[in-house]
């Protein structure tokens, strides 16, 4: 399974092929809980190309993106959650305020950082919500 998703990873780095991935369903499936681990790599990438922030939708992704990182040990699904909010917050900064308001609600991202090392992605994203 790692092997396909490498293979479909790299696929993605081809801006063409991003949309084709998005039509057949890839987003869905990790909302459906389906490979989320594998497919959070993927969605990554993905989510820097605009039809897969349409594709997401809104509040539903972000608790579940939100959940993944209060209850992931994968020091790299954390890190691959941040990334994607941080895109779709770039690409649609209606969808911050749905962001802000789960942080607030939880304080996810605040506990994320106190209790990991996360890359630079999991510092500006908090930045971003402080912002507001």
């Amino acid at each position: 399974m790692k092997d396909a998703a490498s293979a479909i990873l790299s696929f993605c780095t081809v801006h063409e092929n991003k949309a084709k991935f998005i039509a057949m369903g890839a987003v869905k499936k990790i909302n459906d809980g389906i490979l989320v681990d594998e497919l959070l790599g993927i969605l990554a990438v993905l989510s820097t190309h605009k039809d897969t922030i349409f594709e997401l939708g809104g509040l539903r992704t972000i608790r579940g993106l939100f959940r993944i990182i209060r209850n992931s040990s994968s020091k790299r699904a954390i890190e691959n959650c941040a990334a994607i909010l941080y895109n779709m917050y770039w690409k649609n900064r209606i969808l911050l305020e749905m962001i802000k308001a789960e942080e607030i609600q939880e304080g996810t991202l605040t506990s994320a950082r106190r209790l990991r090392a996360e890359r630079q992605v999991m510092a500006s994203l908090q930045d971003l919500v402080l912002l507001l």
